[in-house]
């Protein structure tokens, strides 16, 4: 008899069939809302002169259904997008989903007792109670599905961890209503349907600016020379080699982008920045939706055209991949930024200019090119490859030993402050990504 063994990671992986965990939760959820309903209904034995004051009387209870209707409608557009991005479950998400259903299922009683009595604090103080535990178990059924790897790899990182933030923030919000007590009941419901109408409006604009993406290009045509200057602000900033030699400058612009282009002569000068003028786009939303409200820029530059590369990054990170690009001059002011280069060999010598506030660098010379790298003041977290990059005493300097011999060679200058900056060599096998 031949055994043959199975991992425990494929039999973890089968322990739950998520279009069935997702099945459950719509029933529960569709079941929730009908439930809510059943408490707006108009006693019996009313007469035509007493109908009036009995639907105004109603009229609490009507209030209750509506914001209830829009707790739950809201909790299970949250569920549903989580499940979705949730590729596989084990045993503690099954058990985490039931604990967040358990507390769904009881608003409906939370419902009714906060209908009869609007003005008591107990009635507030349980409804108030039994939304955050809502928002937190659901919270916590995101975290062990990130922290066990159980969410769609491909998922950015930001919007994996603004998933989280948005729960707890909501719940946050909801714990700050109940003092408002103190006000009066009126105080609190008005509190509960301004954190409703937050959540709902900045979830909507996140969404709309996720969709403002933009193509461009720009063609190589009758182009010898061009200078390149992106503004770009928080997101992430992505710049490449392109193959291809028709076009000089392609790009995907998140949020939008405001182009310009002027010609002098052969040599082009291109202005990309992200738009000023973009009303309550402009916002950015911790907890939202879309890819960190979708202020991503990609970015990539022909290689046959000699380029100079301009650099404004403020609250972003930025992957400059330059290996292969014709470039002479590139220039980067970052504001609490993160940015890795990978700056070229060209003919002749490359220079490069940092200057920064509160930002980290990593540069990665390649490793036929010889380098020196001067800072303009003394940089307490600076980490440097000593061995191909000795000190020059006593100045803040460091230099390949070939550097004033060689042909073909980069020129770095710094000027950071409050920040840091790792300078090391390409692996020898590393090529353009």
């Amino acid at each position: 008899m031949t055994l043959t063994s199975v991992s425990n990671e494929r039999l973890e992986e089968s322990v739950v069939e998520m279009p069935r965990l997702a099945s459950l939760s719509d029933a529960v959820f569709a079941f929730a809302l009908t439930l809510l309903v059943l408490d707006v209904r108009i006693p019996e034995g009313i007469g035509e002169a007493t109908l009036l004051p009995s639907l105004v009387a109603l009229l609490p209870r009507l209030l209750v259904y509506v914001f209830s209707f829009i707790v739950i409608g809201g909790a299970w557009g949250s569920h549903q997008r989580m499940l979705s991005q949730i590729v596989r479950g084990d045993g503690p998400l099954v058990w985490l989903n039931l604990l967040s259903l358990f507390f769904v299922t009881l608003l409906p009683a939370c419902s009714v007792l906060l209908g009869r009595f609007p003005h008591l604090l107990v009635p507030i103080l349980v409804f108030a109670i039994d939304v955050i535990l809502i928002q937190m178990s659901a919270y916590l059924l995101w975290r062990h599905a990130r922290r066990h790897s159980l969410v769609n790899e491909a998922l950015d990182a930001r919007l994996v961890s603004g998933i989280g933030r948005r729960l707890t923030i909501s719940a946050a919000l909801f714990a700050v209503s109940i003092p408002l007590y103190g006000l009066g009941s009126n105080a609190v419901f008005i509190a509960w349907f301004g954190i409703a109408l937050l959540l709902f409006t900045s979830d909507w604009l996140s969404w709309r600016q996720a969709g403002r993406t933009r193509y461009w290009q720009v063609p190589v045509s009758g182009v010898s020379a061009a200078d390149v200057n992106l503004r770009h602000g928080a997101g992430a900033l992505r710049v490449r080699p392109r193959v291809p030699d028709d076009v000089l400058l392609e790009g995907t612009f998140g949020g939008g982008v405001e182009a310009s282009c002027s010609p002098s002569a052969a040599h082009l000068k291109i202005g990309l920045q992200i738009p000023q003028k973009r009303g309550f786009m402009s916002f950015r939303y911790p907890w939202a939706w879309g890819p960190a409200n979708a202020l991503d820029w990609d970015v990539s530059l022909t290689p046959s055209v000699p380029l100079s590369l301009f650099v404004h990054s403020a609250g972003g990170q930025a992957t400059l991949d330059l290996r292969g690009l014709t470039i002479r001059n590139v220039q980067i002011e970052a504001s609490a930024s993160s940015t890795r280069l990978l700056p070229p060999l060209a003919k002749g010598q490359v220079g490069i200019a940092i200057q920064a506030s509160v930002s980290s660098f990593v540069l990665e010379i390649p490793p036929e090119a010889p380098a020196r790298i001067h800072s303009v003041r003394s940089l307490r977290n600076l980490t440097i490859d000593a061995v191909a990059f000795p000190p020059v005493l006593p100045n803040h300097e460091y230099s390949s030993p070939d550097f004033s011999s060689a042909p073909d060679r980069i020129d770095i200058s710094l000027d950071v402050g409050w920040g840091s900056v790792e300078i090391l060599r390409q692996p020898s096998e590393a090529g353009p990504g």
